[in-house]
């Protein structure tokens, strides 16, 4: 249970960040 919450939130980061960059570029 803790390895796939621990899983989730670095892919949650990882999409924040591929998000910021999708809004630098529309920018």
């Amino acid at each position: 249970m803790k390895r796939f919450v621990r899983t989730e939130i670095t892919t949650t980061c990882m999409i924040k960040k591929q998000s910021k960059v999708i809004d630098r570029d529309k920018k």
